[in-house]
């Protein structure tokens, strides 16, 4: 799964590519962990076998990010994890 981070004017995006993997549930866990850790988890269906696996991965979050305002989406093979820069 490749992972691209940019920054934008005021937020921060994350887009990783699923590789043609399909997101089982429509379900995205984002999870803010200690120390500006972000986790994010999803099932995802391996058509050829018929079976849902789990996956998480973890990513730093920049100091100025503001973790209150964490949003996450799947489109078209892509999850995109976006979050506001805090404004200081």
């Amino acid at each position: 799964m490749a992972t691209t981070h940019t920054e934008m004017n005021n937020s921060y995006v994350f887009i990783i590519d699923l590789d043609g993997q399909k997101i089982s549930n429509g379900r995205v866990d984002v999870k803010v962990e200690t120390d500006g850790i972000i986790c994010i988890g999803f099932n995802y269906v391996v058509p050829l076998v018929s079976c849902v696996y789990r996956t998480r991965k973890k990513f730093d979050l920049p100091r100025d990010a503001n973790l209150d305002e964490i949003s996450a989406v799947s489109h078209k093979g892509m999850l995109i994890v976006m979050w506001v820069q805090n404004t200081a």
